[in-house]
């Protein structure tokens, strides 16, 4: 077997790859080669050397994007930057492949000085492939058991945990009216004035919903319509990608009135169903979405070598 960096050539099998690799979920979009491009190859901090690809003979056996970047999200700081593992592709009946794959891309990282690598993990946001998955977290599915494999092999912890919750919108959501006087404006989310933040959203149309009260910014909700699904839903799909309320402002309904809301605006714009991600562990976030109607869906979890934990 042999590793080898990026080429354009091999995007017709190493995107086969993925489509075989996740058939059977169906709020896992495909990925065409000029979507490669388009969520990948094309941003600005791409850097095709830290994409490695398997091969044996003339076939690909698996591939593996690493990265380095900084955050997607305006919750974190811009001056931060992220090592990570942003995707890994190979048949289920071969982690061997995964493994090598993991540790060519663990080592790259390591001896460009990074202690701390993230492994499809959501810290520091989606710089890439953002609009494939459901929850609008390309974090790895427990479903892709192989993957965690060979993660784990090479030393990568579990660090996370997202339950993803789904609710179908057959009609317009009914909206919840929160106990304070407020009003609710949609706006273009803060990411977008940052360039990775901007770029990550490529193909994608973002929005936030904001609640004021009493003239000051109560609580934002992010979400999307995700059109990259509609080849396996038979319609656009919303994600919440963020939501939040200020802790003067909370216990007042704002959090399911924000909720209710976004799906509503989505709802106008073609979505018939939405999910969102979060934390197994914030039953407050829970509680907010199961009243909009959202039951549990799926685990995505996010892994991480560290050289602290590892002894290194």
């Amino acid at each position: 077997m042999e590793l080898e960096n990026f080429d354009p050539r091999y995007l017709e099998p190493m995107t086969a790859l993925f489509n075989g690799m996740t058939e059977g979920q169906t709020r896992m979009a495909r990925l065409e080669p000029g979507d490669f491009a388009a969520l990948v190859s094309k941003k600005s901090y791409f850097d095709p050397g830290l994409v490695w690809v398997a091969k044996r003979g003339g076939d690909v056996l698996g591939w593996i994007h690493a990265a380095v970047t900084g955050p997607s999200e305006h919750w974190y700081s811009a001056k931060k930057v992220y090592a990570r593992i942003s995707m890994l592709v190979f048949p289920p009946g071969d982690v061997a492949v995964g493994a090598a794959l993991v540790e060519r891309a663990l080592a790259q990282l390591r001896a460009a000085g990074h202690e701390r690598i993230l492994a499809m993990h959501c810290d520091g946001g989606y710089p890439f492939y953002r609009g494939l998955y459901d929850g609008g977290e390309p974090m790895c599915p427990a479903e892709l058991a192989h993957l965690h494999m060979a993660f784990g092999y090479c030393g990568c912890k579990l660090t996370h945990e997202s339950i993803t919750k789904l609710v179908e919108m057959p009609r317009r959501p009914k909206l919840i009216e929160p106990k304070v006087k407020a009003e609710f404006v949609e706006r273009t989310p803060p990411e977008m004035e940052r360039p990775v933040g901007r770029e990550s959203w490529t193909g994608l149309d973002p929005r936030v919903t904001v609640a004021i009260v009493d003239g000051q910014e109560a609580g934002m909700i992010g979400w999307v319509v995700q059109p990259h699904l509609m080849a396996k839903l038979g319609q656009p799909e919303m994600s919440i990608y963020m939501l939040g309320v200020g802790a003067s402002f909370q216990r007042q309904g704002l959090a399911g009135a924000l909720v209710t809301r976004a799906l509503a605006a989505a709802y106008e714009r073609g979505a018939r169903s939405g999910t969102v991600g979060s934390e197994i562990g914030n039953p407050a976030a829970h509680h907010s979405y199961e009243k909009a109607g959202f039951r549990p869906l799926s685990i995505t979890m996010g892994r991480e070598w560290n050289a602290a934990r590892s002894g290194e």
